[in-house]
């Protein structure tokens, strides 16, 4: 029982950390996108933004 609530505890702090590796690359991204328009890049934030909210959907689905 103990060994299975670390392994929760330990999935959450890297879904955490995977957070805020994509999050920070989509302020990247954006930061790129303000200063010239790409559609590639666009596809790009969007995809990140998308896989943002999978990630935190499942951190807080456990």
């Amino acid at each position: 029982m103990i060994e299975k609530e670390i392994t929760k505890f330990e999935k959450e702090i890297l879904l955490q950390c995977r957070i805020a590796e994509l999050e920070s690359e989509l302020k990247e991204f954006s930061d790129i996108q303000k200063k010239v328009y790409d559609d590639r890049l666009q596809k790009s934030i969007v995809g990140l933004e998308n896989r943002i909210k999978r990630i935190k959907k499942s951190l807080y689905k456990i």
